[in-house]
């Protein structure tokens, strides 16, 4: 048993060292901001799609999936719009 988890544990060692992370000052530097360009109501579906890279209508379609079909979605809208910064201007 020990031989197996010694031998996996080398093994991921090895795989991390020939794939290692291009630039993890990226990854550090991210952070949750309520959108101040895509934005309807809020700016918590703008900033959710700005912070995953992803569609905003995705977002705003998962929201409302949400809220008719589990009730929850509206509460979560209003935690992060009260709860998540503005984004900084920038010029």
């Amino acid at each position: 048993m020990y031989c197996k988890v010694l031998y996996f544990s080398i093994n991921l060692q090895q795989k991390t060292k020939k794939y290692p992370l291009k630039n993890k000052s990226i990854m550090n530097n991210k952070r949750f901001y309520l959108s101040n360009t895509d934005k309807k109501i809020g700016g918590v579906c703008g900033g959710l799609a700005e912070y995953f890279d992803i569609d905003p209508l995705l977002v705003r379609v998962a929201f409302l999936a949400a809220f008719f079909g589990f009730g929850f979605g509206l509460m979560a809208y209003l935690v992060l719009w009260l709860l998540a910064p503005r984004a900084p201007y920038q010029y």
